[in-house]
């Protein structure tokens, strides 16, 4: 894997980027985003070891302030962005829609890219977060690393090996770039093994082991002096997955993602890029009890997914003058969705079940966006997206199971989201910035909130069951951010408020009976008539002296519904530590994690609570230079150094995390 560095920037800021691959100026549209760069390491400076080298993306993005995770067992953790989970939040690669094969989401898009394929994460919020797809003021958008071009023919890359105790662990990776003048190829691999980890009282968490192996390549082509073409793959194979906390594993996750783009540079005096591109992914899931102990399984069965989405999308960035940027796109996508569930019971005829019954989607959607720099130091952005999206079943042998719920001939449904956001940003000194927003947003159910079949949720241990004409949700909410900062502290604070309408919850219905051997009971996905999110993240960083840095985040969420019991699966109070050292070249890193207990849980959905928890981590990195640009670079640590039993309250089933983990890196760069 590709020697990282993480940088979490807390810090919202109307971002612009210069592109000079065509030889041209490029400033697309700023966006109001936090984002985890993720990149090589070119030299010798204080970049932050806040993680490893070997470190997988559910490591790299539950460090985001912004970011909590949702554990299931080792792998596959599944995102939540202030709050927002599901169909709440968008996850694109490169702005390509993707959509997990499972319906018990044990893989979300995060889990089918790996570190070694991005060069950053977007982490969306305010004006521009639509524009990737209807949300509720929520997305990630993990951008892949592209191919470098190069005055004359040349070959750079990157080696890496990594081991890891907790889980006897290791992992290898490779990353080369060849690039010219007109012409460039990245190529890109990794391969990982995990076993079930120990955790802090020394005892083996049993399914909780994985298998990963990915390969990337990205070749981009000079057309002219204004056009690049681009073309990218990235065929991802994750195998042998243990989930503790279900009662089934994943025997495989394999997922084939393809991109063809075409960019053109400053093709009128006020245009500045057009890009338009295709693409399509396919993802087959298999989960599988065969590897559990017969005591643990009731009835064996299989449960094959598949999801395949084709799409395409243009985007058009204009530049009037100076003061005026505008963006729009439009993008197109149709998802399919096919899952199945097949039974053996013991001495008795196998029998079968449709749970995702061929649900078919297609998606139009207009995006448009407007920044305005005022004098005196004011921004004005907004940002407008209407979608018109259609889902319907295509699977007989679905629909004849729902007609069990006397729904009729509702297997066709349309749904018209749409949402607008505005912000006003104003520099007051050259110290000391602000930012206040407000929108309203809707965003279309979720395959499995119309017409998910019996999908089971150990969590809480109920049968989920879909409603077709369940209604949209909608959001309005209000933020704001500010900002101070001199040559050597930078303080930042970001507050986002939402009152979500027709809130998407399961109620239990009593007359249904449940599927699953031994479940509490069925659930129908129901719209509550609505409920309130409040999230809250503040960051301090100092620059003591040119050696010593420091920096404390912290994160705070608060939901309610609107009988006044809490939003389930809400995090506590969580805050970082972090003390950074550099001395000789060596660099040095102590922090410390931690989370308050959180009492305030949903009855309803029979959440429990859980228990405060603090883990200190010590790193060490050096990097010696070797002859003709070459490099070799070394991390080594200790991960929850006094080797602390805890689970964070997020981790179904409480399931624990890993003990002390002693863990060293290599890379080699060329």
């Amino acid at each position: 894997m590709l020697v990282l560095a993480l940088h979490i920037s807390a810090k919202t800021t109307f971002s612009q980027e210069n592109q000079t691959d065509s030889g041209l100026y490029y400033q697309p549209f700023p966006e109001l985003l936090n984002t985890i760069v993720i990149e090589e390491i070119v030299s010798n400076n204080a970049a932050t070891l806040e993680h490893k080298s070997s470190d997988n993306l559910d490591n790299i993005l539950e460090r985001s302030p912004n970011i909590t995770m949702i554990k299931r067992g080792g792998y596959a953790f599944e995102p939540i962005v202030n709050g927002l989970r599901g169909g709440q939040a968008t996850i694109t690669i490169d702005g390509m829609r993707m959509f997990g094969a499972c319906t018990d989401k044990m893989d979300p898009v995060t889990s089918y890219v790996t570190s070694n394929n991005l060069s950053e994460v977007e982490i969306g919020h305010g004006a521009g977060v639509t524009k990737y797809g209807s949300n509720l003021n929520a997305g990630l958008n993990l951008s892949t690393a592209k191919a470098q071009f190069s005055d004359s023919l040349k070959t750079q890359g990157v080696l890496n090996f990594g081991l890891g105790s907790a889980a006897r662990e290791y992992n290898a990776g490779f990353n080369v770039n060849v690039g010219s003048r007109n012409w460039a190829v990245k190529l890109n691999g990794t391969k990982r093994k995990a076993n079930s980890y120990r955790a802090g009282n020394g005892k083996q968490i049993d399914f909780t082991q994985y298998q990963k192996e990915n390969i990337g390549t990205n070749l981009r082509f000079k057309a002219g002096k204004k056009t690049i073409l681009e073309a990218k793959y990235i065929y991802d194979n994750a195998f042998d997955i243990g989930y503790a906390a279900l009662p089934m594993d994943v025997s495989s996750a394999e997922s084939n993602i393809a991109q063809l783009s075409a960019h053109f540079y400053a093709l009128l005096p006020i245009v500045e890029k057009v890009t338009i591109s295709g693409y399509a992914n396919r993802i087959n899931h298999v989960m599988d009890d065969t590897k559990r102990p017969p005591e643990m399984v009731t009835m064996h069965m299989d449960m094959p997914g598949s999801s395949e989405t084709k799409g395409l999308f243009t985007n058009i960035s204009l530049q009037p003058n100076e003061k005026n940027s505008i963006e729009f796109r439009a993008d197109y996508y149709h998802n399919y969705l096919f899952a199945e569930m097949i039974m053996y019971p013991e001495n008795a005829p196998s029998m079968y079940m449709v749970t995702w019954p061929g649900i078919n989607r297609n998606s139009f959607g207009f995006f448009g966006a407007y920044t305005k720099n005022f004098a005196r130091g004011i921004d004005f952005n907004a940002s407008f997206r209407y979608d018109v999206t259609n889902t319907q079943l295509l699977d007989s042998t679905g629909m004849k199971q729902l007609q069990v719920f006397n729904w009729g001939d509702e297997i066709y449904f349309e749904h018209r989201p749409i949402s607008g956001q505005v912000e006003l940003g104003k520099k007051w000194s050259k110290k000391l910035s602000c930012t206040i927003g407000s929108g309203y947003a809707e965003r279309v159910p979720t395959a499995s909130e119309m017409y998910g079949y019996y999908l089971f949720n150990p969590l809480d241990g109920y049968d989920y069951v879909g409603t077709p004409d369940i209604k949209k949700e909608r959001a309005w909410n209000v933020s704001s951010s500010s900002e101070y900062s001199n040559h050597k502290t930078r303080i930042n604070v970001t507050g986002n408020y939402q009152y979500i309408q027709d809130f998407i919850y399961g109620v239990i219905e009593s007359s249904l009976w449940q599927m699953t051997i031994d479940a509490n009971g069925t659930k129908l996905y129901t719209n509550i008539e609505f409920a309130h999110l409040v999230s809250l993240n503040g960051n301090w960083t100092n620059q003591w002296t040119k050696k010593i840095r420091t920096n404390i985040s912290a994160t705070y969420l608060h939901g309610t519904k609107h009988n006044g019991l809490p939003l389930p699966q809400i995090a506590p109070l969580t805050s970082t530590i972090n003390i950074e050292y550099l001395h000789n070249g060596w660099q040095f890193q102590l922090d410390v994690n931690s989370a308050l207990a959180q009492n305030r849980i949903d009855t309803e959905f029979i959440e429990l609570p859980s228990q405060g928890w603090a883990v200190t981590n010590v790193r060490l990195a050096k990097t010696v230079l070797l002859k003709k640009e070459r490099k070799l670079s070394i991390q080594t640590g200790i991960e929850n150094l006094f080797d602390n039993a805890y689970y964070q309250h997020l981790d179904w089933a409480k399931i624990q995390r890993p003990g002390i983990n002693f863990y060293g890196a290599v890379n080699y760069s060329f």
